[in-house]
């Protein structure tokens, strides 16, 4: 099970990089003689085929997590904007069935955590909304969570939507599910 959505996390963290910009070079760019494929000391190895991840849909995510990452820090003001905003986001089941219509919309998430998976640039945690918890949402951002934020508990994601995202449905294989560029998650009691 969690094989896929390993790789879903490793890949975005990857693609991520903290939102920093890459640096230009001064001088003509040279070419690095190739190094072997091996992962950095203290890093799950990723499998190679990944022909199954929809790369558009991961480019949205990273493009909102990169928009909150050029945004600054969050302020009170910015905040209570994104809330009022995120008040008129569209229903799940409209997010479920043209995710493409959404991305960049502010939208505002409460549900139980069911997987969290940190990294050294972020994290990336599938959360369950509605009645019942059958709803999933992947929420992923580019900061440490709060202490208290943990598989099991009650969630609060505040952000902007980016497409969708896969992970392994439970006797079912990969399903797609809308997926959350979080600004600001927070425990919910």
């Amino acid at each position: 099970m969690w094989g896929m959505w390993t790789r879903v996390a490793l890949v975005f963290l990857g693609l991520v990089g903290g939102c920093r910009e890459p640096a230009r070079p001064s001088a003509a760019p040279t070419v690095p003689a190739p190094q072997p494929m091996t992962p950095p000391p203290g890093r799950p190895e990723v499998e190679d085929d990944l022909d199954d991840l929809d790369e558009d849909d991961m480019l949205a995510l990273v493009q909102q997590i990169k928009r909150i990452g050029r945004e600054g820090p969050l302020t009170q003001e910015r905040e209570r904007a994104l809330r009022a905003a995120a008040v008129q986001g569209p229903a799940y089941q409209d997010l479920v069935a043209n995710p493409a219509n959404y991305i960049g919309r502010p939208y505002r998430a409460l549900g139980r955590v069911l997987e969290l998976r940190p990294g050294p640039d972020g994290f990336t945690a599938l959360v369950a909304l509605g009645p019942g918890q059958r709803r999933p949402l992947a929420v992923s951002g580019a900061f440490a969570l709060p202490d208290g934020i943990r598989a099991g508990r009650r969630a609060e994601a505040l952000g902007y939507l980016g497409g969708t995202l896969l992970y392994p449905a439970a006797g079912r294989g990969p399903q797609e599910v809308p997926a959350l560029a979080a600004v600001t998650v927070r425990p919910v009691p």
